[in-house]
C-alpha cells in the first residue's frame, strides 16, 4: 500500500502518470473508497448544513460528472482502455490533495481578516492551482491533450459538479 501511496505522490508532484496503475476495478473502487471517506470529511466540516445522506450524494454528483466527462474523452480518443487507471489515478490524487485543504479550511474559520487569513487563503488557491495541474496532467498523458487543455477540462467538471450540487442543496446563508 505505501508503495500505491508513493506512486501517487510522485503523480502529484507531475513526475509520471497513470499508465502503471492497474487497470483492475478493484483498484478503482479502492480509490474511490479512500476519496469517498477523506472528500466525505471534506464536505462535513465545510458544509455544515448538509446531513451525510447530502454529503454521499454530493459526492457522487462530482463523481459521476468526472467519471462520464473522463470516459467521454477517452471515448473520442479511441484510449477507452486507460479510464480505469486514469480515474484510479484522479481519486487518489485528489485524496491526497484533499488533506492539505482540509487542513487550510479549518484554519480558514478560526482566524479573522487579516494578513494570516490571505496568506491561509493564497495557500488555497495555490492547492487549487496544483490540483488543476495534477488532473491536467493525468488526462494528458492518458488521452494525449496538453496539460492546458487537461487542467481546463478539471476546472470545467469542477465547475458543472458545483453547479448541479447547489441547484439540489442550495446554501443556507446563516
Amino acid at each position: 500500500m505505501w508503495q500505491i501511496i508513493l506512486y501517487l505522490w510522485q503523480i502529484c508532484l507531475l513526475r509520471v502518470g497513470p499508465e502503471k496503475i492497474p487497470a483492475r476495478w478493484n483498484f478503482l473502487a479502492t480509490f474511490f473508497g479512500f476519496y469517498f471517506l477523506i472528500s466525505g470529511f471534506s464536505i462535513i466540516t465545510s458544509r455544515p448544513d448538509l446531513n451525510l445522506f447530502s454529503g454521499a450524494v454530493t459526492i457522487f454528483i462530482g463523481s459521476g460528472v468526472a467519471a462520464v466527462t473522463v470516459f467521454g474523452l477517452l471515448s473520442l480518443k479511441q484510449v477507452t482502455n486507460r479510464f480505469v487507471p486514469t480515474m484510479s489515478a484522479i481519486f487518489g490524487t485528489n485524496s491526497i490533495i484533499l488533506l492539505p485543504m482540509i487542513v487550510t479550511s479549518a484554519m480558514m474559520e478560526l482566524v479573522d481578516a487579516g494578513t494570516l487569513r490571505l496568506l491561509i487563503d493564497a495557500i488555497a488557491w495555490v492547492l487549487l492551482g496544483w490540483w488543476l495541474t495534477i488532473v491536467g496532467s493525468i488526462l494528458s498523458r492518458a488521452a494525449t491533450i496538453s496539460v492546458l487543455q487537461g487542467a481546463m477540462l478539471a476546472f470545467l467538471i469542477e465547475v458543472i459538479s458545483l453547479l448541479i450540487t447547489l441547484k439540489i442543496f442550495p446554501l443556507n446563508p446563516q
